[in-house]
């Protein structure tokens, strides 16, 4: 469903962006429209970049992810050992 949703919309976006750039071209002339088509590019792009998980600063990415891989294989070494570790070898 995710897919196909996705699929409509670039279907749609692709089709009314030349429309829509080339009205404008007429009306207002090749300068102004490809402002006012670079602004409408920009609200998307900055919005993924300013409120998408992966782009956001190492500050909040440590505050919602605060246990890292490393650290959780510290804890593991330092834990005591409560039973002796096998290998697959020696299981099979």
């Amino acid at each position: 469903m995710t897919l196909g949703l996705t699929t409509a919309a670039m279907s749609i976006g692709g089709t009314v962006s030349g429309y829509l750039g080339e009205a404008l071209a007429q009306d207002l002339g090749y300068e102004k429209a490809f402002y006012i088509l670079m602004f409408m590019a920009l609200v998307p792009a900055l919005s993924y970049l300013l409120f998408m998980p992966e782009t956001l600063p190492l500050i909040s990415k440590t505050d919602a992810f605060p246990r890292s891989i490393g650290s959780i294989k510290e804890e593991e070494d330092h834990e005591e050992p409560h039973a002796a570790q096998t290998s697959y070898a020696e299981l099979s």
